[in-house]
């Protein structure tokens, strides 16, 4: 990307499941749908592979002050949660996601308290991507 003139942050850890990483992309005054073009282009040659070799073949876990503060805010939403540190998928329940695409109760309550927790706990993450 740089070659091509962008430039990009320094890749953080995502706190939820400690592997994959996060950064952010810098046009630096280019055309945002030639941005792209040129994004997926360089992740596809040398990024997607190396990225999905390493996350499956990696121990994923929450990072614990971010667990403990999603767990600690859970308990005064009125949900039970596991004391052992895990995924965010541990925190939510069986069912997350209806049959109707809508979240469980838990899941939003979740999902509320890591996107708060996490902007709190890590100030220089660049975003926080919740799924299910």
């Amino acid at each position: 990307m740089e070659e091509k003139g962008y430039s990009l942050s320094e890749p953080q850890t995502n706190p939820l499941n400690g592997v994959t990483y996060s950064f952010v992309l810098k046009l630096n005054g280019r055309i945002p749908q030639k941005a792209a073009a040129d994004y997926s282009a360089c992740k596809e040659e040398h990024w997607s592979m190396v990225a999905a070799v390493f996350e499956n073949t990696s121990k994923k876990a929450m990072d614990s002050p971010l667990w403990s503060a999603t767990k600690d805010c859970l308990a005064a939403a009125g949900f039970e949660s596991p004391s052992n540190p895990g995924l965010l998928v541990d925190l939510v329940g069986e069912k997350p996601v209806g049959g109707d695409g809508v979240l469980s109760p838990q899941a939003k309550a979740a999902t509320s308290c890591v996107e708060e927790n996490a902007l709190k706990l890590y100030p220089k993450l660049a975003a926080v991507d919740v799924s299910f």
